[in-house]
């Protein structure tokens, strides 16, 4: 189904919002309660959408907000790590999209999953968690910045 180009524009600011709200749960900001609606936003802007829509949605959601949780590799790259800038921040950038490729994963499983809104509310966080393990121990995993970081 193709968007008209606002609407395309709007799923991409609502999946930023989404990005960004997750950032604020963790610390810095660590307002938790982000936590709890972050999701929404990203929710809202897949619906009528498909799978590869939704991975696009996803991954822009998922891209914005490692970007903005784990900006310090950079810093760390080239003050401990002796590289330049023009080396660590592309590193930082496809750190960040191998984070985002679990949000796009995300994103692009729930259309199949159905459109009934008490059935996706019983199957998101189960997808959710899932992913967050599978981003944890896959490839040697990269267990920073889960949910539970914010639970405590």
């Amino acid at each position: 189904m193709n968007a008209p180009p606002a609407m395309k524009g709007a799923s991409l600011a609502l999946a930023a919002a989404s990005g960004l709200l997750m950032t604020a749960a963790f610390p810095r900001l660590q307002w938790a309660w982000a936590a709890w609606v972050a999701l929404l936003p990203l929710l809202s802007a897949l619906r009528e959408v498909g799978a590869a829509a939704a991975f696009r949605i996803g991954m822009t959601a998922g891209l914005c907000h490692a970007l903005t949780l784990v900006y310090w590799v950079v810093p760390t790259m080239v003050n401990f790590g002796g590289l330049p800038y023009f080396v660590a921040v592309p590193i930082l950038v496809l750190l960040a999209a191998y984070l985002a490729l679990y949000w796009g994963a995300f994103a692009a499983l729930l259309p199949g999953l159905g459109r009934k809104p008490l059935h996706l509310w019983a199957v998101i966080p189960f997808l959710w968690v899932a992913l967050e393990y599978g981003r944890t121990h896959l490839f040697s995993g990269f267990p920073w910045a889960t949910i539970r970081w914010i639970a405590g």
